[in-house]
């Protein structure tokens, strides 16, 4: 929906004259009405909450506002990369559809409709010792497909995962539905999807089963829409598609890796590094809260690790990364939300990397460590952009960084149970960068010298209040 459109189904819904719109904003009567009839769209994203807060919209509201704005905004080079920080914030674990029953299948044998393709997977995955899957997940259908896969395997059936991403142009808003399916399927499973690259319109244009998963004993060829199949079982036919994967496999690059094993994250990482990474690259740091553990003293480190076993070698991984990630950068951008800096100040409660992982961080020790942020910022080493979206407090994304050489790390704390991918995406990486410098220029975050000003006057109110 357009930006004008939403905003006034929201003054419908909400009726206010336009000389309150005027004043709220502090804008002409022209000015308002150009906007709502699509005219132009704000250049600056306070002209926005003003306009929230002039109608009476409340936080889901202006949420829905906001991802208007955000489209409007985005030049169209950047819509991907617009679309995949905006889902990465609401990103939840994707649910197996069930199929009812599983009939017997022959050799051969051709299956036509959803439910009937998704029975044949169920029964493919069934007691099968390893399963390999060249699909690309380009939409919901073949989506359900790898999350069937990924869910029904056993525990100790390992799942192979080859997706193809389009290297033509005009391939990003493709590669970002992929990539997000992706990380929904990864949600079910700790496994990972590795990626090679071609044309994705030729391959669905000149094959009319163009994906497959296979097992030790079947063989599964799918078409693009997930609702047509092809069954069969041949000893010779699944040879020859077991050494094809092979070879596609040791062809492809590293993708999206899943994990819910903190000490089998950290393991991997120096790994994930040495293949992707590059001499000096920038960090983005997108967190609900300033991120501030790069400063920490490592005896604070192992302090405030949670109980849990092996606490000791997490705490020591966990440094050794944070050393590895501090002397390799040539700068760090800090983004977090405005309404998390009060939150991190002052709640009598916090964790830095969610109770999966810490104990309660005290606020003298977080105030201090923000202080120490304000100093960097001086020094140019970090830059900080508070980000003025609201809601994203209740959001499962709890830390998202980005490196400019294409490696990217998300974690997701879901309550009961978390979540951490890595993920190397050079053109993601970059799209999503570029368009972090967008949502700087039309003010959805705030310039670095704004947003240590605001960080300085916080800290500075603390500060009196204790003395007082």
């Amino acid at each position: 929906m357009e930006f004008h459109e939403m905003l006034n189904q929201l003054i419908e819904k909400h009726p206010v004259r336009s000389a309150a719109l005027c004043s709220g904003t502090g804008r002409s009567r022209a000015y308002i009405s150009k906007v709502r009839s699509g005219g132009f769209v704000p250049s600056d994203y306070g002209t926005v909450l003003d306009l929230a807060r002039a109608i009476g919209l409340d936080e889901a509201e202006t949420m829905r506002l906001t991802e208007c704005y955000q489209a409007a905004k985005a030049p169209e080079s950047l819509q991907g990369a617009w679309t995949a920080f905006d889902a990465c914030f609401t990103l939840r674990p994707s649910v197996p559809v069930p199929a009812e029953g599983a009939a017997a299948l022959r050799h051969g044998q051709l299956i036509g409709g959803r439910e009937a393709v998704l029975q044949a997977v169920q029964g493919l995955t069934r007691n099968a010792r390893q399963l390999c899957m060249f699909v690309t997940p380009l939409q919901d259908a073949l989506r359900d497909i790898c999350v069937c896969v990924c869910a029904g395997a056993g525990s100790g059936a390992p799942v192979r995962w080859v997706t193809l991403l389009d290297d033509t142009e005009h391939a990003a808003d493709r590669n970002t539905d992929v990539f997000l399916n992706v990380l929904r399927t990864l949600l079910v499973r700790n496994t990972g999807s590795r990626a090679l690259k071609g044309n994705v319109d030729f391959l669905l244009r000149h094959t009319v089963h163009p994906f497959y998963i296979l097992s030790e004993r079947a063989l599964l060829l799918l078409n693009a829409d997930g609702d047509s199949a092809v069954y069969l079982e041949a000893p010779e036919l699944l040879r020859v598609y077991a050494a094809q994967f092979d070879a596609c496999e040791a062809s492809a690059a590293e993708y999206v890796h899943s994990y819910e094993d903190v000490e089998r994250f950290l393991r991997d990482i120096p790994a994930f590094t040495a293949r992707c990474g590059a001499a000096d690259p920038e960090l983005y740091v997108i967190k609900k809260y300033p991120c501030l553990v790069l400063e920490s003293l490592t005896s604070d480190i192992h302090q405030y690790i949670a109980d849990m076993e092996h606490a000791d070698t997490i705490a020591d991984l966990y440094i050794s990364f944070l050393s590895e990630v501090g002397a390799n950068i040539r700068r760090m951008h800090s983004i977090f939300p405005e309404e998390g800096l009060d939150t991190y100040l002052n709640s009598e409660e916090f964790y830095e990397i969610t109770k999966h992982f810490t104990k309660p961080i005290p606020t003298a020790l977080r105030r201090g460590l923000l202080g120490k942020l304000v100093g960097l910022c001086d020094d140019g080493e970090v830059v900080p952009y508070l980000l003025r979206m609201p809601g994203l407090r209740d959001s499962s994304l709890y830390v998202e960084n980005i490196w400019s050489d294409g490696r990217m790390i998300l974690m997701y704390d879901f309550g009961e149970h978390y979540r951490i991918f890595t993920v190397y995406d050079p053109d993601m990486a970059q799209a999503v960068i570029r368009y972090i410098g967008s949502m700087v220029k039309c003010g959805i975050l705030r310039t670095k010298e704004a947003s240590v000003r605001i960080i300085r006057e916080a800290l500075q109110e603390y500060q009196t209040e204790v003395s007082e």
